[in-house]
């Protein structure tokens, strides 16, 4: 997957609802980059997808350890919009010297401003519904010789799959491996047009997909291909 060289790092963001405060064990002025929009919701929303991160040049990373990561990686950081009681955790304060080290600017917003940025990005149940739509039109453009169908199909899973990486970092690990263990092999068979290696490797994803429900504490969401494809689009050459 690509990754941009930027991130727009959201330990809780959208607009401000208090004006930025001096932190008082810091005595910095928090300040916000013009780059990251005054429009915080919109500017969320747009980078949950491919094509946003790739125009605008950033991705979102939430929470502390995500930030933490970052910036021991090297990743120049646009922005931080952060809590505006950061600085009262010990873990927090040493986070905000470490953003100052680096000149990034911090954005403070009240507690309710980091719920409603929650709210905006959708929960992995929310991505995993468009997933499947697409796991299964890729199944039945390939049964019906539409390769490119099923190329395209494919590409759109792993795209909403980052969304559910960015939105719910905790799970990205595990999408990751899955991407790799099945989606992968899928590709593979795609481009050599392979139908019978394509008919297996699938088969093998639904098993690999219910059983990462079931490890994760969900063994009653099980994933079965419906009788016919539910895409409005026809998935016939």
């Amino acid at each position: 997957m690509n990754t941009p060289n930027n991130s727009l790092c959201d330990l809780c963001a959208l607009s401000g609802e208090v004006p930025p405060k001096r932190f008082p064990k810091h005595g910095c002025q928090p300040t916000f980059h013009a780059s990251m929009s005054t429009n915080l919701v919109s500017l969320v929303r747009d980078l949950q997808r491919r094509k946003g991160r790739r125009r605008r040049g950033l991705a979102v990373a939430e929470g502390v350890r995500l930030v933490e990561d970052a910036l021991a990686a090297g990743v120049r950081l646009e922005g931080v919009v952060a809590a505006n009681d950061l600085d009262v955790n010990p873990r927090g304060a040493a986070l905000l010297d470490s953003l100052a080290a680096h000149d990034v600017p911090v954005e403070v917003v009240a507690p309710r401003t980091l719920e409603q940025l929650a709210d905006i990005q959708p929960g992995l149940g929310t991505v995993m519904i468009e997933y499947a739509t697409r796991f299964d039109n890729l199944w039945y453009a390939v049964q019906a010789g539409n390769w490119d169908m099923a190329k395209y199909q494919l590409k759109e899973m792993t795209e909403i799959q980052e969304v559910g990486e960015n939105t719910r970092p905790g799970r990205a690990a595990m999408l990751k491996a899955f991407e790799s263990a099945n989606l992968e092999k899928l590709a593979a068979a795609i481009k050599a047009k392979d139908w019978k290696k394509f008919n297996a490797d699938f088969k093998h994803a639904v098993v690999a997909c219910n059983g990462c429900h079931a490890a994760h504490g969900f063994p009653f969401i099980k994933y079965q291909l419906p009788k016919s494809s539910p895409s409005p689009t026809s998935v016939r050459p």
